[in-house]
């Protein structure tokens, strides 16, 4: 796998923390250890179904597979600015997860009763703006911005930063 640029990701961080600071926006802690050793379990929960369980293996695939990805959490767990969203695994409100949170997310993608989306449903689903839902597809190993309306890849990166460098491009304000 090529070398990751992580001086690429700093500087997307950082330039995305100063745009959610001055427009007041909640800006995320790291990733706890506990949480990243969660992801990193073999073993998910016993009481979560096979589509769960799956997930569970997938998240832990990609940041087995994406040290780009891991390294944006050990930073940050997820970020909210100007509709657009990369989940984060910790964040709570009131002792619930926030609807933003990526387990919960790629649970309502693969097992919901009224809509499963094909583009969706075998790929990790890491976030989402408006328009477009911000992924990690497992078949190719490459991020991808897919058309939220219409089916279909707006754009794909084969790094994490390119995924940061879209937000920054699309949430000017």
């Amino acid at each position: 796998m090529e070398s990751i640029n992580y001086q690429g990701i700093d500087r997307s961080i950082e330039v995305l923390k100063s745009n959610m600071a001055k427009y007041h926006y909640t800006i995320a802690t790291p990733l706890s250890q506990e949480i990243q050793d969660f992801i990193q379990s073999d073993v998910p929960p016993e009481d979560w179904n096979e589509i769960k369980k799956n997930i569970h293996k997938d998240i832990k695939t990609i940041f087995d597979e994406r040290q780009d990805l891991k390294y944006f959490y050990a930073k940050i767990d997820g970020l909210e600015f100007n509709a657009a969203t990369i989940y984060g695994f910790s964040q709570v409100a009131d002792g619930e997860l926030l609807w933003s949170n990526i387990y919960t997310m790629n649970f309502y993608n693969r097992d919901n009763e009224i809509f499963i989306d094909p583009d969706l449903k075998d790929n990790i689903v890491i976030g989402e703006d408006s328009m477009s839902y911000f992924l990690y597809n497992m078949e190719c190993k490459i991020f991808e911005v897919r058309d939220k309306i219409a089916p279909g890849v707006l754009e794909s990166f084969n790094e994490f930063n390119g995924i940061l460098k879209y937000i920054i491009r699309t949430t000017e304000l």
